[in-house]
């Protein structure tokens, strides 16, 4: 149930896409399948983070029939920051939600979202993500999904200090505050939401978890391969040191602690990670995924935009 004092906040749920039609129809098909109180005012906004605004017609041609206001936003500079600044800036809402166009959301996603946020007096609240495999099975060396699957395992209303935006509620006037929001130099590598979050606890705000506030994830045949997640890995340690390095206000030591235990990583998963690639054994799939891990906090200076 929603507390009263919140059915009358204005809330923009903000969708960011590029060239990813069926996808993005199923997310915003799940957002407008949403049990909403009639007395909540409610809008979506795509974002069209592709340079010819591929997405224009599609989902102008929705808005005409949609059950909720529905607008477009062409954002053409490649970088998904970008992409989210501008779904912000078009943005009417006192909270504002972001979705990722290959995620779908639960019918009671948003009312439990809103829910913790505040029954709780919460800043920020990320919610699970569970994957959505084609074919419908998980991949024989990840049976159970859990290296697809985003869960703190917390119970509804926990304190948490990191999330990911492609399930998240953000009060704005708390913490969409800063110019940009979104870090572009983090908008080709990923770890833009890294970094938001990591600057809204350094704040004090009040980031919760809403175990409630499920979505699922699809996951095509072509990400459901030991070799993408080993670079999934790899990338998202560079990036996890880089976002560390920005909000540390001692850089040398942090990068030195994370070199370090890069290095540690390295030497200790190596034998097992050169076997990995012939054996899919559960342990020495994870020790290939924690030599990647190491790899990418060693070579974090080298890092290239992945997206």
């Amino acid at each position: 149930m929603i507390p009263a004092e919140a059915e009358a906040v204005d809330i923009s749920i903000v969708i960011c896409t590029v060239d990813r039609f069926a996808l993005a129809d199923r997310t915003i098909e799940s957002v407008l399948r949403q049990r909403i109180p009639l007395d909540m005012n409610v809008e979506l906004i795509v974002v069209d983070n592709s340079s010819a605004a591929l997405s224009r017609e599609r989902i102008e041609a929705r808005a005409r029939t949609s059950p909720l206001p529905l607008r477009y936003v062409h954002e053409r500079r490649p970088n998904i920051s970008h992409a989210r600044n501008a779904g912000i800036a078009a943005a009417q809402g006192g909270l504002v939600a972001f979705l990722d166009d290959d995620t779908q959301a639960q019918p009671d996603w948003l009312c439990h979202m809103i829910d913790v946020l505040i029954g709780n007096d919460g800043d920020i609240v990320v919610g699970p993500s569970y994957p959505d495999f084609e074919g419908g099975k998980a991949p024989r060396w990840d049976f159970d999904g859990r290296y697809y699957t985003r869960d703190q395992f917390l119970p509804d209303g926990a304190e948490i200090t990191h999330g990911a935006t492609c399930n998240i509620l953000i009060r704005r006037n708390t913490c969409l505050t800063d110019t940009p929001v979104f870090d572009p130099q983090f908008g080709r590598t990923g770890g833009e939401d890294s970094d938001f979050i990591a600057r809204q606890g350094k704040r004090g705000r009040r980031i919760l978890w809403c175990a409630t506030g499920v979505v699922t994830e699809f996951q095509p045949f072509d990400r459901m391969t030991i070799q993408f997640r080993t670079r999934r890995f790899f990338h998202t340690s560079q990036t996890h040191v880089r976002v560390a390095l920005k909000n540390s206000e001692s850089r040398l030591p942090t990068a030195l602690r994370h070199m370090v235990t890069g290095l540690f990583q390295v030497c200790l998963f190596f034998i097992p990670y050169l076997l990995s690639s012939r054996i899919q054994a559960p342990a020495l799939v994870k020790a290939r995924f924690s030599f990647a891990t190491g790899l990418g906090k060693l070579s974090w200076p080298l890092h290239r935009p992945s997206y």
